[in-house]
């Protein structure tokens, strides 16, 4: 298919110096997703022998903080709508240096709850809106591999946890409150760097800000891409009921199904039992050491950031569609490799971090990527946001219900637990190679056609 915007990029060229900019602080955003969802895999064991936890317990004080970014993502989507993407990440900058801060200094169970809550807000809000923000800025040739920088992100700030982490081990009784503080100088660099970034164009337009929105474009490749894509966006607006109401418009009842079943598929498959869990199931496994489990999960972080590089290389090429199938498949195969194991009890637990190590590469090739690029551009521009906000919703209430019972799960299954998600990847890989239709190289107002019912 051939594109209006194709001749357009072709003669004039692409401010790569000014989307770059922009895109890397609002995937800044991305980073501290991922330190704050990380981050507890090396405090949770400091955490459990401080405040004499049990497994309940313990399953809250990781999941309270989903509890928080369900909550966020639900009022991110209304609230961005009506007070536009900048303004409300920079909400997220605030909470996440405010968690930051509070999560290394209480003295009691609920402190922590409550310190952790506020970070799940920044982490809810910088969810919906940093892949939003990213794709609503970026030309279509390129959005893939642009909002995939958010995905790279997530996997940089979940790394950056494990090193971290790794490092502060043993430096004083209480490790843990100093895993948690580092946090406070990243984010408060990102809350500020947003004051130097625009507001998105697309949602400019919405909100009658033509002349805004018509400069940004042209900031990023010139007067006649700016006039093409302000010819597409206000051309996708009339066609578009306005509010919450589209979301219940027919024609959309394939394309909302599709997106918001992903959303659920993306972390019941059991990834965040690898992250935030990993140094507890390398324990399982037979690691004595704490070191040696702490060097075990920067192995599995280290993966999953070369294997993100793999999916953005291929995400523009390969295509959405065919990179999510293949990672479900070997996700499948990884899963159920993993729990097999377990059964063997004279597997060395070396040999358990292969399959682990499959697991997380299938994942950040296909699923980790694609998953936010997709969520992002296939809703249509006016219920963007809303849409977006239910789909980050699923994603995560997905991930609260993984991440509370599997301490519970675990102690009563042991190792068989992992079939548990062996069952889910295979139901996500035959949903994804039925379901799924291509969008790369469409325009974000084309996209939405692609799953019309009659």
């Amino acid at each position: 298919m051939t594109h209006p915007e194709d001749s357009t990029i072709n003669a004039q060229r692409v401010n790569w110096t000014y989307i770059g900019m922009v895109s890397f602080v609002a995937a800044i955003g991305g980073l501290l997703f991922g330190f704050d969802t990380g981050v507890i895999a090396g405090t949770i064991g400091g955490i459990v022998k401080d405040f004499n936890l049990n497994a309940w317990q313990e399953g809250f004080a990781v999941s309270n903080l989903i509890i928080a970014c369900i909550l966020g993502s639900v009022l991110t989507g209304p609230l961005t709508d009506r007070f536009g993407r900048k303004r409300m990440l920079i909400l997220a900058g605030v909470l996440f240096t405010l968690s930051a801060v509070l999560s290394g200094l209480p003295q009691h169970y609920w402190q922590l709850i409550a310190a952790r809550f506020i970070g799940g807000l920044g982490v809810g809000i910088a969810s919906v809106l940093s892949p939003i923000y990213i794709a609503e800025l970026a030309p279509a040739r390129v959005r893939g591999i642009l909002v995939s920088i958010n995905q790279l992100a997530i996997v940089v700030g979940i790394l950056m946890t494990y090193v971290s982490n790794w490092l502060l081990v043993g430096v004083s009784d209480n490790d843990w409150r100093w895993m948690f503080e580092v946090e406070a100088v990243p984010a408060l660099l990102f809350t500020l760097a947003l004051f130097f970034i625009p507001e998105s164009p697309r949602w400019l337009a919405k909100n009658n800000q033509d002349d805004a929105a018509r400069d940004i474009f042209s900031k990023i490749a010139g007067d006649n891409y700016a006039l093409g894509e302000m010819e597409r966006v206000r051309t996708g607006l009339e066609k578009e009921a306005g509010g919450l109401i589209e979301l219940l418009n027919p024609r959309l009842r394939v394309l909302l199904f599709v997106g918001f079943s992903l959303a659920i598929f993306a972390n019941a498959t059991g990834i965040n039992v690898i992250i935030y869990y990993g140094t507890e199931i390398f324990k399982m496994a037979g690691f004595v050491e704490k070191a040696s489990s702490f060097k075990a999960q920067m192995i599995i972080g280290l993966t999953n950031l070369l294997f993100t590089f793999a999916g953005m290389a291929l995400i523009d090429r390969a295509g959405r569609k065919v990179l999510h199938v293949i990672a479900y498949g070997l996700m499948t195969l990884s899963m159920l490799s993993l729990g097999l194991m377990f059964k063997m009890k004279d597997v060395a637990p070396v040999w358990m971090v292969i399959p682990v190590m499959t697991y997380v590469a299938s994942f950040a090739t296909g699923v980790g990527v694609v998953i936010w690029v997709y969520l992002s551009e296939m809703f249509p521009n006016k219920i963007r946001g809303a849409a977006m906000g239910i789909a980050t919703m699923l994603i995560w209430i997905a991930n609260f219900m993984v991440t509370q019972f599997f301490p519970v799960l675990r102690d009563k299954m042991g190792g068989n637990v992992f079939f548990l998600f062996t069952g889910a990847s295979l139901i996500a890989f035959l949903f994804a190679m039925m379901m799924m239709r291509e969008t790369k190289g469409l325009h974000l107002e084309e996209i939405n056609s692609a799953f019309e019912t009659s």
